[in-house]
């Protein structure tokens, strides 16, 4: 399993760096450099929920700049799933969310800016949706254990076995 993740997180940083639309030569050295980059294959062997946050983090990058060309209702949706499974395997690959949250930012403001035909709440609309996707996703599990085992947010689980810390 870790190893498709890496696999399709490549195959989505191909896919981003497609969509940025940048010169062949440079496209060139960012595949490449996205093909082999050493983080990626080290994951590809762990078993952990990196390889998998960081999967979620690439497919939503990639709706995000999908969404930010199109703004249609498919990549936003496809894009709130990814950050809110992102979020439920770890809740540290919400840093994805910064750059996501200015490409929204932008579209929002190209809108007004330019009174395009069509009208500002239809984006909102999208957000909104958005949030309604993404946020349980995100907390469920971590508002259940709170619920069910008492765990505060964030929560860490501490080595009950002193040998193996030293």
């Amino acid at each position: 399993l870790s190893l498709l993740y890496m696999t399709v997180t490549v195959v989505e940083g191909l896919k981003i760096i497609k969509n940025l639309s940048i010169g062949r030569l440079s496209g060139l050295f960012a595949s490449i450099f996205v093909i082999f980059f050493p983080r990626l294959i080290q994951l590809s062997g762990q078993l952990n929920n990196d390889g998998l946050s960081i999967m979620f983090a690439f497919i939503a990058l990639n709706q995000a700049i999908v969404f930010y060309k199109s703004q249609s209702y498919p990549s936003i949706i496809i894009c709130a799933f990814a950050v809110g499974l992102g979020m439920m395997a770890k809740l540290n690959s919400a840093t994805i969310c910064l750059p996501i949250a200015i490409l929204f930012l932008q579209v929002f403001v190209k809108r007004i800016v330019a009174k395009s035909p069509a009208p500002v709440w239809d984006i909102t609309v999208k957000y909104v949706l958005f949030l309604v996707i993404s946020v349980p996703l995100a907390l469920w599990f971590h508002l259940y254990a709170k619920e069910r085992f008492g765990q505060g947010f964030g929560y860490v689980f501490e080595n009950l076995n002193p040998n193996l810390s030293a």
